[in-house]
C-alpha cells in the first residue's frame, strides 16, 4: 500500500515511522491517481467519420435554393461514454474552399448556417448522419467555381485525441447572378405581338420571366432565348424581365417602356405644280415616353396599306 511504501522509505533512511508521514502517503496516492488519469487521457480515441459515406464521411453540394449548400456528415465516437467533458456529444465546425482545398476559410455557423451545427449526439457503435445548410451567397456572393469543398471538424472536447477532420469532394458552387447586357430587354412594339430582344449571360443555363406586371405574377419561367414575343395591353406599355441561372441566382428586374405612338399626324400637300415640285408636309406630336424621349422617327410609305418602304429617318 502507499502507507507501507512510505513506511519502507522511512525505515531505509533510518527514521522511525510517525504520523507526520501521512502527507507523503497522500502525495503517493495522488500521484498514483494522476498517472492513472494520464494513461486514460492519452489513450482516448478520437471521433470518427464513416469512410464509406460521401468523401470519407462528408458530402456537400449546392441545392436549388440560391446560394445554399447542403452538408452531410456521418460520425461516431468509440469511447464517448467515458468522456469527461461532453460525453455522448461532439461539436462540429465548418470551413469552405473555392480552390480545391489549397486555402480554407471558416464559416461563422451562427451567421451563415442552419441545421446540425452545434453539439450533436454521437454513438459508440453506430453511425449518426447529420445535415447542415450553409448560406454561401450571404457570405461569398459573386463566386462561380467548380472546385468548391467543405471541410468538417468534429471535436469530442476531451484533452487529447479529441478531433477528426474530413473534407468533401469538389462540387460546383455558384453564388453569381447572371450578367445583364447593356440593354437587357428591348421591345419592338410595331408588330403584334410585340417582338422582344433579351440580353443576359451566365456560366450555367439560363431562364427568363417576361411579363407586364412588376412582380412577375403574370409570367412563368422559360428557357432562355434571345428573342421572343409578348402581347401588349396598352400604348405605351411596360415590360418586365428577370433572369435566373441553374443554381437559382436571380437578377434584378429590368424594364422596357414602349414608346408613344406619334399622334396628331397631319399631311398637307405643298406641291408647286407650276414648277413640277411635288411635296408633302408631315407633322405630328412628339413622343414623350420613354424618357428621355424619342431617339428616331422612321417615316415609311405604302400604296396598298400592306407593304411599306422606308422614306426617311428623323433623329433628335
Amino acid at each position: 500500500s502507499s502507507e507501507d511504501h512510505c513506511r519502507a522509505k522511512a525505515s531505509r533512511r533510518g527514521f522511525t515511522y510517525s504520523p507526520s508521514c501521512s502527507s507523503a502517503i497522500f502525495f503517493c496516492s495522488a500521484l498514483s491517481r494522476f498517472f492513472s488519469r494520464l494513461s486514460t487521457f492519452f489513450g482516448a480515441a478520437p471521433p470518427e467519420f464513416d469512410p464509406s459515406f460521401g468523401s470519407s464521411g462528408v458530402s456537400a453540394s449546392q441545392n436549388s435554393g440560391a446560394g445554399l449548400v447542403d452538408i452531410q456528415y456521418k460520425i461516431k465516437d468509440t469511447d464517448t461514454n467515458s468522456g469527461t467533458n461532453t460525453p455522448g456529444f461532439i461539436t462540429p465546425s465548418f470551413e469552405y474552399s473555392t480552390d480545391g482545398g489549397t486555402n480554407w476559410t471558416g464559416i461563422a455557423t451562427s451567421t451563415y448556417m442552419t441545421g446540425d451545427i452545434s453539439n450533436v449526439a454521437v454513438s459508440q457503435s453506430s453511425w449518426n448522419t447529420y445535415t447542415a445548410v450553409w448560406n454561401a451567397k450571404s457570405q461569398i456572393s459573386g463566386v462561380y467555381t467548380t472546385q468548391a469543398k467543405i471541410r468538417v471538424t468534429i471535436n469530442d472536447n476531451e484533452g487529447a485525441n479529441n478531433t477528426a477532420v474530413q473534407a468533401s469532394s469538389n462540387f460546383t458552387l455558384d453564388t453569381k447572378s447572371p450578367v445583364l447586357g447593356a440593354i437587357p430587354v428591348s421591345v419592338m412594339a410595331s408588330s403584334t405581338p410585340a417582338a422582344v430582344i433579351l440580353n443576359a449571360t451566365d456560366n450555367t443555363s439560363l431562364q427568363y420571366r417576361l411579363g407586364r406586371v412588376s412582380d412577375g405574377s403574370d409570367a412563368s419561367w422559360q428557357s432562355f432565348s434571345s428573342t421572343t414575343t409578348i402581347s401588349l395591353a396598352t400604348d405605351p406599355d411596360t415590360v418586365y424581365a428577370v433572369f435566373r441561372d441553374a443554381y437559382g441566382n436571380i437578377t434584378a428586374t429590368s424594364t422596357a417602356i414602349t414608346p408613344d405612338k406619334p399622334t396628331s399626324l397631319i399631311i398637307q400637300d405643298t406641291s408647286n405644280v407650276a414648277t413640277s415640285d411635288y411635296r408633302l408636309f408631315l407633322a405630328w406630336a412628339t413622343a414623350s415616353l420613354p424618357a428621355p424621349g424619342f431617339a428616331r422617327y422612321n417615316i415609311v410609305r405604302s400604296t396598298d396599306n400592306i407593304t411599306y418602304s422606308h422614306i426617311a429617318s428623323i433623329t433628335q
